[in-house]
């Protein structure tokens, strides 16, 4: 996309457990973050859950269900750029107070500020509120 800071982007394909919690089907909605799917080579939405691993965002493509966007049906399968470097963008479940505040992954593909032992994926470019989605740079 002209004028956009990227960085290095892969093709994953989605895995077929994969979930949009916003919607309850298997597709991936713009700047979610990812982690690795139990199969090489795939990739889903973050859940939150433990042990789960960053992969990356999914900053400059998209697979929905809506036919105009994805082809229809589910999105199993079908590849993904995913951003693994650089600059991306994501919401965030939690105020972030300063630029420098370190991220972690939580269920749906969001971030919030890490604390403690929390798997760090990222640091912020800015300041921001919860729902907002805000730069930030991978780290992890």
């Amino acid at each position: 996309m002209a004028g956009k800071i990227t960085g290095l982007e892969i093709a994953y394909a989605i895995a077929t457990d994969n979930v949009n919690p916003d919607s309850g089907f298997n597709e991936v909605p713009m700047f979610r973050i990812l982690v690795y799917g139990d199969k090489q080579g795939e990739c889903k939405i973050a859940t939150g859950a433990a042990g789960e691993v960053f992969l990356g965002v999914n900053a400059n493509d998209q697979r929905l269900q809506d036919q105009r966007m994805g082809g229809g049906g589910s999105q199993a399968g079908k590849h993904l750029a995913v951003m693994r470097t650089g600059i991306a963008m994501a919401k965030l479940t939690a105020d972030c107070p300063k630029q420098g505040t370190k991220f972690t992954l939580v269920a749906g593909g969001f971030m919030k500020p890490a604390t403690g032992t929390d798997q760090v994926i990222g640091i912020a470019e800015s300041a921001g509120k919860a729902g907002e989605f805000i730069p930030f740079w991978i780290v992890s």
